[in-house]
């Protein structure tokens, strides 16, 4: 079920039970090493939209939300815009 239906649902959202979105990561940059091979590059440009790449390929912008779970650990997550079947891309991000 895609969750962006609820709101016709009685009215409400997911996003009333979701925490406050976090910042704190605008004007970062984070380069991921994946162990598939595909490192991704993260550039926070502001607190809604962030630049990501595959390592040697041109940088996309998408919107993002970031969520905070403790001093050190951040959930990212980003879907691609005009992509169909949808694509989401989802990082649990620990900086210790």
């Amino acid at each position: 079920m895609d969750l962006r239906q609820l709101s016709k649902f009685g009215g409400g959202s997911i996003d009333q039970y979701t925490p406050p979105l976090c910042f704190e990561l605008v004007g970062e940059r984070l380069e991921l090493i994946m162990d598939n091979g595909y490192d991704i590059t993260l550039s926070f440009l502001d607190k809604n939209k962030l630049e990501w790449s595959y390592a040697g390929e041109t940088p996309k912008t998408e919107e993002y939300k970031c969520l905070k779970a403790d001093d050190t650990t951040y959930l990212v997550s980003f879907e691609l815009a005009d992509v169909t079947p949808r694509v989401n891309y989802a990082f649990v991000i620990d900086e210790e």
